[in-house]
């Protein structure tokens, strides 16, 4: 699960492109979503075709420091939102994720209650689909600038039909690594 998080951080970091600017944007990658040296080392043979992406460097802990420009970075958070956004409509929306009845989230995407037919969805799949909102929001949050040490979502399960709160996921704490 790991090598898919970052992936998917190397994934938006890649389709992201800006030109440069005045005030660069100091974003920390944390090493525990990297898979290994080789995700790493990718991320170093493609930082030469981001026009955004003005250094590179990896600190003693593992993680990458990377210096983007203010245009390069918006995007990467207009993209990051809208991938959760599209991740919460699909939730809604799509009937292969029958016990899953709503998703609402804060402005920031660091809270987030998904309301379910519990009996359903815990004999179920689509708690991995609720996984992805965790790792996505983590996302976004780095993308914000905050550091490891004071990222994290918070996801409730409540059960529409008793209104209670069954399950709490927190994120990263809650990650098998």
């Amino acid at each position: 699960m790991k090598r898919l998080v970052a992936l998917g951080m190397f994934t938006i970091v890649l389709l992201l492109t800006a030109c440069g600017g005045n005030d660069n944007v100091e974003v920390v990658l944390p090493s525990s979503i990297f898979g290994g040296e080789e995700e790493v080392a990718l991320i170093f043979e493609e930082e030469n075709e981001e026009e955004g992406i003005k250094e590179l460097s990896q600190n003693d802990d593992g993680d990458v420091v990377m210096v983007i420009t203010p245009e390069y970075h918006e995007e990467w958070l207009q993209e990051s939102k809208q991938s959760l956004e599209e991740i919460i409509s699909e939730l809604q929306e799509n009937d292969e994720f029958s016990s899953i009845q709503d998703v609402t989230y804060s402005d920031d995407f660091s809270t987030f209650t998904v309301l379910v037919d519990y009996e359903a969805y815990e004999d179920s799949i689509d708690s991995f689909m609720v996984m992805s909102i965790g790792y996505t929001g983590i996302f976004y949050q780095i993308a914000e600038g905050k550091y490891p040490d004071d990222f994290g979502i918070t996801i409730d399960i409540e059960d529409v039909a008793s209104g209670e709160v069954v399950e709490t996921i927190n994120y990263p704490e809650d990650l098998d690594y």
